[in-house]
């Protein structure tokens, strides 16, 4: 079996075990309200991109749009989501300055 699940858009690929163990964290999760803009800008949103890799092997948590690795994947299943999300709340504010400098 594979140790790494990967979560590309909003599909899970793994182990069925990491499938299940992945899901569980997210149950009853309503998105935001900005939710969908953030996405959008954020990434392409193409099928290929990868958004998270979840390597449980080594516990660790990939955000491929940051370039952001922790190594607290429990914690992120558990849904302490708090650095990721920072992380590209401040990745979206680096990108509003540029554009601003830029016009």
């Amino acid at each position: 079996m594979p140790s790494v699940g990967v979560v590309t858009d909003d599909r899970v690929s793994g182990s069925p075990g990491q499938v299940k163990q992945h899901c569980a964290g997210h149950a009853g999760a309503v998105p935001a309200a900005g939710a969908v803009h953030q996405d959008r800008a954020v990434g392409t949103g193409d099928r290929a991109e990868k958004i998270r890799t979840y390597n449980y092997g080594e516990r660790r948590v990939t955000d491929h749009r940051t370039k952001l690795t922790v190594h607290n994947l429990d914690q992120v299943l558990e849904g302490e989501l708090d650095e990721l999300t920072a992380s590209l709340q401040s990745d979206e504010k680096r990108r509003g300055l540029e554009a601003q400098a830029a016009a």
